[in-house]
């Protein structure tokens, strides 16, 4: 019951593997378990443009509105993006430091946010203004007692609530990029020599996880003046566990609705990505893009809370036991392992109020040790690194090593790393000496730090959206 969503691109070519599997209820017999929805709410992206491998995830909740809109606007928005940043490259000349180079990047990817979460609003006015026009009608009566505005409310509610996660990863020569907002991760694995002079692997989380967990994301909502003890304690901000996300327009427009987000001075839901950069060398071997869900679903079936270093196993298994040239399974082969491993877990006590049912998941490996001209370069991280310690070469244990938890969250980056890590990266710093992280907030979108040389201009986020609205509303007047 595995499926692919279309895609326009090889992944032989794109020296990536992709897998999803469908959300299902199970039953007895796996055969007979049933789909709890007809479309998959994931999508995959991948391309190259002028250069430049763009790679995302998008993992949606409540409808396939939002998933459908952004996967088709998104792609554009970060190509256009590319071009005009290249053309302003050509005009004055390469960038040459490393900074100026991961600052343009991270406006670029921010910029492109912006751009398609501020159309997505402009699409969905009618509906927001029609909820906005009932909430007047009501003059603060409750809609229960009005039955004709109540059944147009939850129409409304169930349009405008659909939103979604994002990672987008962006490699450009020997620098990575990944942009991520709500719970898609972005794991970077590396071979190092540890202290013991063994080969091991390394993992290290490229992505902010935005959710009630988070003590940055905690704080801030502190600052808005929300009792962040009860909402952690009920573990949901309004409609969703997610503390940042692109779409759900009901929450963001009306979030005063709420009791408990009615005290707040601003926006508590977020649309801002986390950006963070590392610099790829011939150490790094794959990078894994993936749904919350799909590590939710291996944390459930192990009992375990985080189960980064298990999926980094299961992976790097498999990659190694293929060629680079027939990799293309690899992300399948994952995906089925966690799906049937899931499932055992319901098979073997049938009737538990666990792994009763699976989410869609998704996942993407995108293959390192392909990318040419690799040289020996030391490595600039903002992430938290965890190391999977076993022998490269080695026949892997499958779920078998206990796992330390950890949070991923932006608080502990700088905590000091396990002692594989700290292995020298080049003449005097270790990888640890060099976390830095790029988190941009909605107050500094439009900084000209982006800029290259003397060069004020901003990175325009604007981008002509007419034929692709067009294009969008045409095709849903024919499905």
């Amino acid at each position: 019951m595995s499926t692919h969503n279309k895609r326009d691109f090889n992944e032989s070519d794109m020296n990536c593997s992709i897998a999803q599997s469908n959300a299902l209820i199970y039953s007895r017999s796996f055969d007979k378990s049933r789909t709890i929805r007809e479309q998959n709410l994931h999508h995959i992206f991948a391309y190259r443009c002028e250069n430049h491998f763009v790679y995302g995830v998008l993992t949606g909740f409540e409808s396939i509105v939002a998933v459908r809109y952004y996967s088709s606007v998104l792609p554009v928005v970060l190509s256009q993006n590319i071009q005009k940043l290249e053309v302003q490259r050509k005009q004055v000349g390469a960038f040459t430091n490393t900074q100026q180079i991961d600052q343009n990047y991270s406006q670029l990817l921010t910029n492109a946010f912006a751009a398609v979460e501020e159309q997505f609003q402009q699409m969905k006015d009618e509906p927001l203004c029609e909820k906005a026009f009932i909430d007047v009608q009501l003059q603060g009566n409750l809609p229960e007692n009005y039955p004709i505005f109540n059944d147009r409310i939850r129409e409304l509610s169930v349009e405008l609530s659909a939103g979604l996660s994002a990672v987008v990863a962006f490699i450009h020569e020997k620098r990575l990029l990944i942009a991520n907002i709500g719970d898609t991760r972005a794991i970077l694995c590396r071979k190092v020599v540890g202290d013991d002079g063994q080969n091991c692997i390394v993992s290290t989380t490229l992505s902010v996880t935005h959710n009630l967990d988070n003590p940055s994301e905690l704080r801030r909502l502190g600052q808005l003046g929300l009792n962040t003890s009860a909402i952690r304690q009920k573990q949901e901000l309004g409609n969703v566990t997610l503390t940042r996300c692109l779409g759900n327009l009901w929450l963001k427009r009306f979030y005063k609705d709420y009791p408990d987000l009615a005290a707040a001075t601003d926006d508590p839901i977020l649309a801002v990505p986390d950006i963070t950069t590392f610099a790829l060398d011939e150490s790094c071997l794959f990078l894994i893009l993936a749904s919350g869900s799909l590590l939710e679903s291996l944390a459930e079936a192990t009992s375990k809370k985080d189960v980064t270093e298990d999926l980094v196993k299961m992976v790097h298994e498999e990659f190694e036991s293929h060629q680079p040239s027939d990799r293309q399974g690899v992300a399948q082969v994952v995906v089925d392992q966690i799906r049937q491993l899931h499932y055992s877990g319901f098979d073997s006590s049938y009737g538990r109020t666990t792994c009763r049912q699976i989410e869609d998941m998704t996942l993407l490996v995108r293959d390192l040790t392909v990318i040419s001209g690799r040289e020996s370069a030391s490595q600039e991280s903002s992430g938290q690194t965890t190391p999977t310690n076993f022998p490269l070469g080695a026949p892997l244990p499958r779920l078998s090593i206990s796992v330390e938890e950890t949070n991923l969250t932006t608080d502990n980056f700088d905590e000091p790393s396990p002692s594989c890590l700290n292995t020298k990266i080049d003449n005097d710093r270790t990888l640890t000496d060099r976390v830095a992280n790029i988190s941009l907030s909605e107050n500094n979108l439009a900084d000209d730090s982006a800029q290259a040389g003397d060069d004020d201009e901003e990175i325009d986020a604007y981008v002509d959206f007419s034929v692709l609205l067009d294009a969008y509303h045409e095709s849903k007047t024919t499905e």
